[in-house]
């Protein structure tokens, strides 16, 4: 097995990284061996201790978005008995509403060309749909029957097909391709 000991000094930066190898039980002195039944200084992995993980590390990066103004997300956490491991999303952008902007202008870039009439501006400035003002705030290009999320004026999030946003830009947005 090969083992990694990340050695933070009193600001929580790395200062060291530490590699070693062990054969079955052989582990480090500060360790001792989990068939011994005993764990200590090695964390307890569950769903309760999980949660808690998730709510010490939102707290920690609180300073980093504020620095890089940025929002960090940290994703699913899947575990097992001595490890778990999880994504992080780091996407730019201050506060809640740049964020969501940055993520649906990241969708057109990259799916855009399946929906042609989608604009920006339509984050911004929304679109008459079903009789309400609604802002399209993202693509979801998996889900072939709705792709198209929307949120209403009371902060709502509903999805659509992409034929049925079509048709309310050509009708009733004066937009016509």
């Amino acid at each position: 097995m090969f083992y990694v000991l990340l050695s933070p000094n009193m600001n929580n930066e790395i200062t060291s990284i530490t590699t070693f190898t062990g054969q079955g039980d052989t582990f480090p002195s500060r360790y001792s061996s989990p068939s011994a039944g005993k764990r200590e200084g090695i964390m307890n992995i569950n769903k309760t201790t999980l949660n808690n993980f998730r709510a010490s590390f939102n707290e920690a990066v609180k300073e980093l978005e504020k620095e890089y103004e940025v929002s960090i997300k940290l994703g699913n956490i899947q575990y097992g008995d001595i490890s778990f491991t999880s994504k992080i999303e780091v996407t730019s952008g201050g506060n809640a509403e740049e964020v969501a902007k940055n993520r649906y202008e990241d969708d057109l870039k990259t799916y855009g060309y399946r929906y042609p009439e989608l604009k920006t501006e339509h984050f911004d400035d929304g679109i008459l749909y079903q009789g309400q003002k609604v802002r399209i705030v993202g693509i979801k290009p998996r889900s072939p029957k709705y792709p198209i999320i929307y949120q209403t004026e009371d902060g709502k999030r509903w999805k659509a097909s992409y034929q049925a946003v079509q048709h309310q830009l050509k009708h009733y947005n004066g937009s016509s391709q």
